[in-house]
């Protein structure tokens, strides 16, 4: 924090893993300090291509996740390098609050695969989680019949 308050501190300095020190921040006062200063970049992505959001969406840090989506510039739909996105990270893990406040975002694509071609559907019923595979179907729009890479549907991967 007061590395911070001294100023001309690079908030976007990147490790050789690629995150930034808000990458994989659970610390809410922090992230909170961090997301103040004007040019902190919220979708800088790691080697990865793993943004902020989804570090915070899969480890169910609902604290940094609100805070993130209030910043209007966040890219809810972010895919990382296998094309997983924060609400497949957050479908799959059974983070219900992090699910319905990503499903509250207008621009939200619940229909993103990753490289397998796993929808965030397929990963909450592969998983059994069973409120998260609610709280999609609640959004309506929601193709129950998309396959992924080996023809399987998200029904067919209920466990």
């Amino acid at each position: 924090m007061l590395l911070l308050e001294r100023g001309g501190v690079d908030v976007n300095s990147k490790d050789c893993f690629g995150t930034t020190p808000l990458s994989e921040n659970g610390n809410e006062v922090l992230v909170k300090l961090l997301l103040d200063q004007g040019d902190v970049d919220v979708n800088s992505k790691d080697l990865s291509g793993r943004p902020p959001l989804s570090f915070a969406a899969s480890r169910g840090n609902v604290v940094v996740v609100r805070l993130l989506l209030e910043r209007g510039d966040v890219d809810v739909n972010s895919q990382d390098l296998s094309c997983r996105t924060p609400l497949s990270f957050a479908a799959e893990e059974g983070n219900e609050v992090v699910v319905k406040l990503l499903l509250n975002r207008d621009n939200i694509d619940v229909h993103l695969e990753d490289w397998h071609g796993m929808t965030p559907l397929s990963f909450a019923t592969d998983k059994g989680n069973e409120p998260v595979v609610r709280l999609l179907l609640e959004r309506g729009n929601v193709d129950v019949n998309l396959k992924d890479w080996e023809g399987r549907t998200p029904l067919s991967l209920m466990g």
